[in-house]
């Protein structure tokens, strides 16, 4: 990701401490009925996990853990999308999955 995305950021500790405030904002904007604030609000989830993956993932595994299972399907689809982010980065970069498990008869 380029580092521009974030010049607006211009004091992520500032930001981190507010992280259990602006998470459940950001769940409730990928049930919003508007396109936009649904793309914003997943963009930020993204930007959310890239940023503090590393530093905060007590504060972010359970915010998704809870978007999981919310009643919203649209929360549901956006939050295992962050899931899979958020484990993409923990894991990192250089991960690469096993692949699947094929019989010796192919």
């Amino acid at each position: 990701m380029s580092p521009t995305k974030y010049k607006s950021v211009t004091n992520v500790s500032t930001v981190q401490e507010h992280l259990n405030e602006v998470l459940p904002a950001i769940l409730d904007g990928l049930a919003d009925e508007s396109e936009g604030v649904r793309e914003a609000a997943l963009s930020a989830g993204r930007t959310a996990v890239e940023l503090f993956a590393q530093t905060s993932l007590p504060l972010l595994l359970p915010a998704v853990e809870a978007g999981i299972i919310n009643d919203n399907w649209r929360i549901r689809q956006s939050s295992v999308e962050l899931l899979g982010d958020l484990l993409f980065k923990v894991l990192g970069a250089g991960y690469i999955a096993e692949p699947p498990f094929t019989s010796l008869e192919d």
